[in-house]
C-alpha cells in the first residue's frame, strides 16, 4: 500500500480481515493490525495515531508527519519508480545514510544505530557506544543476527561515500 507522502506499507490478507503491518524504518509497531480499524500506539519514542474515517485513513506520528493511507492493494511493479526513489544516495537525509538494527530484546525494545547500542529501559535509555570492531559481536550476540549482512552494509555504504567512521 501506499501512504501519501512516500512511504510504502504492506496489507496483509488473513481469516480476520485486511491487516495493516508497517516495519518503517526500525519502528517498534511489532504486529500487525485490523486494516479498517482506528488504533493509537505509543513507543518508547512516539505515538501513531491511525484513524479511520470512512474511506479514508489517516497516520499521525508524534513527533512526526501526518500522512494519508490509500490501503488499495498494489503490485510491486507499480510500486517500483517509489522504491527507486526512496533508495537514492543523492538524498542528504536518506536512510541509506544509517546502519540501524532494532529489535525487541528480552521485552526491551533495543537498537543499535550509527555504532551506538540503545536499550530502552523507563524513561531514560541504556547507551553503549561500541567500536567498529565491536558491532558485528553485538549483532550477533545481542540480536541474534548475523554479523556479516551489517560487514556487507557497510562497504556498500563505503562504495557510495566513504566515510572514516565506518572502518571495521
Amino acid at each position: 500500500m501506499y501512504m501519501d507522502a512516500g512511504h510504502l506499507c504492506v496489507r496483509v490478507e488473513l481469516t480476520e480481515g485486511p491487516q495493516y503491518a508497517d516495519v518503517g524504518y526500525a519502528a517498534p509497531i511489532f504486529r500487525a493490525y485490523p486494516l479498517f480499524e482506528s488504533f493509537t500506539l505509543e513507543t518508547h519514542r512516539e505515538s501513531f495515531d491511525y484513524r479511520v474515517d470512512g474511506a479514508a485513513i489517516q497516520v499521525t506520528r508524534n513527533p512526526g508527519p501526518t500522512k494519508v493511507l490509500d490501503p488499495t492493494p498494489r503490485r510491486l511493479a507499480d510500486l517500483q519508480p517509489l522504491i527507486t526513489a526512496a533508495n537514492d544516495w543523492t538524498v542528504p537525509s536518506s536512510f541509506l545514510r544509517r546502519l540501524v538494527y532494532a529489535r525487541d530484546v528480552d521485552g526491551v525494545y533495543t537498537t543499535l544505530r550509527d555504532g551506538v547500542l540503545t536499550r530502552y529501559v523507563g524513561a531514560s535509555p541504556e547507551t553503549v557506544e561500541l567500536s567498529a570492531d565491536q558491532i558485528p559481536a553485538a549483532l550477533a550476540d545481542v540480536f541474534h543476527a548475523d554479523p556479516d549482512l551489517y560487514l556487507e552494509a557497510v562497504a556498500v555504504q563505503r562504495r557510495q561515500e566513504p566515510d572514516p567512521r565506518l572502518e571495521c
